[in-house]
Order: C-alpha cells, then structure tokens, then sequence
C-alpha cells in the first residue's frame, strides 16, 4: 500500500523593519536590513522616516547672480549697535552688500575679483572690518565704507585670526605666513613684525589655517600641523600630528565646536586637536571623496556639507547633514545648494545658502519646503532578506503607519509592486503575494511633514 505524503505546515514570521540611515558597510543579509541603500529628505535618526529640513527667503533684491556670501560681523563705530551685514559676490566679479534687517543690496565700490575670495573678519584700530584676499588677486581691507588694498600680503589662499595675528597659508603651501601684531596690513619680514614659517615635509600642502583650542592647526594635503603661536614669534614651535592616507580637501575643514571635522579622498574624519577618526564610514560607497566643491558651516549643532552622491549610475549634489554630537545623519537633495556662509551675529543667527542660480540669499529651516513647495523624499532598503534565513519564501503583507500620502514599492526581483497609500492616524497595509528570496522596500513621499513608523513585513514559507 502507497503510502500517504503529507503536506509541511507553513510558518509565518513578522519581521519589524527600523529604518535608519544610509550604510553601505553593513550588507543586507548580514543584519544590515534596515539600513537604507539610498535615501534623501528623510531623516531616520529616531528609527522612523521623518521630513528633514528645508530653506526659505532670507534676503532678496540682488540684479546678479551669487557666486558666494559672506557674513561681515560690524559694530557701529560710533554708537556701538549692531551692524552686520550678508555680502555677496556676483557674476560681474562685484561685491553687494544688505545690512541684515534690509531688503536692499548695494554694490562696494573699488572691490572686485575674478573668482570668489576668502573672507575673514578682523578688527583693525577698534574698529571691525572684513578682509578678502585670494591667491595671486590680491588682498583688501573693507571697514564698512572704503577698501583698501593689503601692499606687500603674499598670495593668500586661506587665513584666520590668532592672538591678533592674522595667518595664512598661500598658494604653493609652503610656508604658514603671519602679519604683525595687530596690524594686518604690515607683511614686512622681520624679527619684530611679519614673518613666516617653513612648511616643507611629506604632509605636503598647506591648504588650511585654523585657529582652534589655544593652538594654530594647518591642514595639509597629507596631514595635520599644530602650531603654537603666543606673542613671541620667536617662540612659535611646530609640530606633525596627523599624517593621513588620502588627499584632505581644503574647503571641507569646518570647526564645529569641540572638533574639526574634515574629508579626505579616503573619507570623513573628525579631529580634537590631538587625533583624527575616521567617521561616517557606513557612507564610502555613497559619497565622491574626490568631489572639489565640497563645503562645510557648522549651525545649531549640526554640520552641513556640500557632498556629491552616487546611486544607480546617476549623480546627487546634496547636502549632508549630520548632528556632531549623535553622529546621526542624512542627505538634503532638491536645493541645489552651492554656497553656506554661517550668519552668527549680535541678533540674527542663521545658515545662510545659496541655490542654483537663483538670485535669492535663502536660509536653513527646519520645514521641508523649498520655494514653498515640499521637498521630495525617499527612503530605499537594501535588497536582503530581512533576517528570515529562508530560501524562497511569500512576502504576505506590509504594514506601516504614515502621517501623509505615501508610495510604497516592493521589489522583489522577477516582479515589483507600488501601492499609493492614504496617509491618516490608522495602520495601513498592502499584501503583495510576492515571492522571492530577497526584497527591496522602497518610500517615497512629496508631502510636506512626512512621517512612517512601525512597518513590519509578514512572510510565509514551508517547514
């Protein structure tokens, strides 16, 4: 007698999906599964899918279109009130500036460059100025109403202020140039006024000078240099700190508190002034480390970074940003966003930014709109198995929680669903039928304060 076969019983497992950031370190299948592959506008530091930032008009009225801004931190000379000003350099290689508070723009006279300079803020005989200065262009003094020319400052490609020494790195990157005591406009070598010193070595270039923890740091294309610099010039003493494996890129330097966080051609690293760390490794696969426009301000206790991102054989130029403190971060894509400058003023504080070539002066806002419409955002999952160690096996049903319109999208290789689900306080969910070894779950939403929570995916497979 044949004898009878029965069927194996099917077992349904719920596996409860915490999305979070992008981190390409961690495969899908190898826990990995609620790390997103790719994702933009959607902040998922608290382990839901929350709308990120966006920006709104903060200045208008200029006739050209911004190539970079400038805060200039003023007091009034004469009645010591607040006078800061946004500036901007133009197309026409002009600089406009608006005293924060107005709406108009009117053009410096006697000021102009071919290619946006540095900007750094100095006061000179009691009273503030800003000074602009760029490689082999020259260097000026503004004080609020006339330029004048620096005679005799070498070709200054970065600068700052310490112990009212102006320094500065110069093209070529040899030597770390400083000014005489309290006197920007004197570069006379000499025991007793100006001077500079030699900064040949394997580090390579010196790209950037920063003033940070009572000492002078040069960042170098290969390293990091400390530098101290009290009074004395005879007692400055040098010292390598940091030789680093990739190239460091100039402009990515931004003091952010209690660290410098920089990126090099090997990734993001966060120094305090003895050691640096590799940071944000989860986004190597993501991010072009050799992308020369990148840029950083530090506001409110977040760094935002002018990155270039890759995905799927397309380019992003976004914006990352990330809380210093947490460490949590994400991609702002939509603005298009080409220049930061930190506004940090006696009463306006803000993360000033221009975008595309708009002629508006936006800023940073915690409402995911841009021109008052709302950021698009999505989120993608690795394609993985969600941690159910099966073969083939039925995805049965998503559900989720979504405050606004959504659309999901299952992928499950040979075939793919998208459902368009009705934001509201009620669970949602879809049953896709799909089966597979491995999925994709995808979201995307163009509403404004989008926010998903609690998804879970229900699979069914045979014994």
């Amino acid at each position: 007698m044949r004898a009878l076969r029965i069927r194996p019983s099917k077992k349904t497992t719920v596996a409860i999906l915490q999305p979070g950031a992008i981190n390409n370190l961690t495969g899908g299948n190898a826990g990995g599964g609620s790390y997103a592959e790719f994702s933009y506008n959607f902040d998922a530091s608290d382990k839901t899918l929350k709308s990120g930032s966006g920006a709104k008009e903060f200045l208008s009225g200029l006739t050209h279109t911004p190539l970079a801004i400038y805060h200039f931190k003023r007091e009034d000379p004469v009645t010591g009130a607040a006078d800061d000003r946004l500036i901007a350099m133009c197309d026409d290689g002009k600089f406009y500036e608006s005293k924060l508070g107005s709406a108009a723009f009117s053009v410096i006279e006697n000021l102009e460059f071919s290619s946006p300079p540095i900007g750094v803020c100095y006061n000179y005989n009691g009273e503030d100025c800003i000074i602009f200065a760029k490689s082999s262009l020259g260097a000026y003094i503004y004080d609020g109403e006339t330029v004048t020319e620096i005679d005799g400052a070498p070709p200054i490609s970065s600068a700052c202020i310490h112990y009212e020494r102006l320094f500065a790195t110069a093209d070529g990157g040899k030597s770390l140039w400083f000014s005489d005591d309290f006197d920007p406009m004197n570069w006379s070598v000499s025991l007793t006024e100006a001077g500079f010193i030699d900064m040949s070595g394997r580090s390579g270039e010196a790209l950037k000078v920063l003033s940070f923890s009572d000492a002078l740091y040069v960042f170098r294309s290969y390293g990091i240099t400390r530098v101290t610099a009290y009074g004395d010039q005879t007692q400055f003493s040098v010292s390598d700190l940091f030789l680093s494996s990739g190239k460091i890129m100039r402009d990515s330097v931004t003091y952010c508190g209690d660290r410098i966080l920089f990126m090099a051609t090997d990734g993001f690293y966060s120094f305090n002034g003895i050691t640096a760390t590799k940071i944000l490794s989860g986004l190597d696969k993501t991010l072009d480390y050799g992308y020369s426009g990148v840029k950083g301000q530090f506001y409110n206790g977040k760094a935002y970074f002018l990155v270039r991102a890759k995905y799927a054989d397309a380019i992003y130029d976004c914006m990352l940003v990330l809380n210093v403190l947490s460490g949590d971060c994400y991609l702002e894509y939509g603005m298009g966003v080409k220049d930061l400058c930190l506004i940090g003023g006696k009463e306006v504080y803000a993360l000033a930014m221009l975008c595309g070539d708009d002629k508006t002066v936006y800023r940073q806002d915690d409402e995911d709109e841009f021109k008052s419409e709302p950021l698009k955002k999505l989120w993608k999952s690795k394609f993985c198995d969600f941690s159910v160690r099966r073969g083939r096996k039925v995805l049965r049903k998503v559900s989720l929680y979504t405050a606004t319109d959504i659309t999901l999208t299952v992928d499950g290789g040979e075939r793919v669903a998208v459902y368009s689900i009705t934001g509201g306080k009620s669970v949602k969910a879809v049953s896709p039928n799909m089966l597979a070894d491995e999925f994709s779950i995808e979201i995307y939403s163009d509403k404004k304060d989008a926010c998903v929570s609690a998804i879970t995916l229900e699979f069914e497979y045979y014994k």
